[in-house]
């Protein structure tokens, strides 16, 4: 916006203000049946404050998509997991995740890829080393599948191999 525009338009909006201003301050001036002292009466008058109170409540509409609440099983007493406090130390870690680890993934099978040994350690690192274009394997904190990744070569491109699935 060019400053002699925004000039103008200030001016505008500051006129227009001053006046609304003006207009309200001398209100019993420019129309002596309507005073301040009706406006007022008018804001607060009980028939308006009826008016509102009558009128029939809004009832809320409903979600457009509601979200079923999360089905909550039934869990004895006596089957209920042991809850460990967290680890206060770095070399307490390990052994909490070997407790707890099990606990919180039903899949026997995806335990088997997750290296504990200093996991937090080498997470660290596996984190810091991504912006890179290689992560050393040795500080990988998850085990690689057994057979690795397999390639094909098809016309001269290689492709990913069936055996991945």
């Amino acid at each position: 916006m060019k400053p002699k525009s925004f000039a103008l338009l200030l001016l505008v909006v500051l006129t227009v203000s001053f006046a609304g201003w003006l207009l309200y301050d001398r209100l019993d001036e420019f129309f002596p049946s309507l005073g301040k002292d009706k406006v007022q009466k008018l804001a607060t008058a009980p028939d308006l404050a009826q008016h509102q109170a009558d009128r029939p409540k809004r009832m809320p509409l409903p979600p457009r998509n509601p979200v079923p609440p999360p089905a909550t099983e039934a869990v004895s007493t006596d089957a209920q997991q042991v809850v460990l406090p967290l680890p206060t130390t770095l070399e307490q870690a390990d052994a909490y995740l070997r407790e707890r680890l099990p606990q919180l993934i039903e899949e026997r099978e995806l335990l088997v890829l997750v290296n504990l040994n200093y996991f937090l350690q080498k997470l660290v690192l596996f984190i810091d080393h991504l912006p890179e274009k290689s992560i050393p394997r040795l500080h990988l904190p998850l085990t690689p599948p057994a057979p690795g990744f397999v390639t094909l070569e098809r016309d001269d491109q290689q492709v990913i191999g069936k055996r991945n699935a």
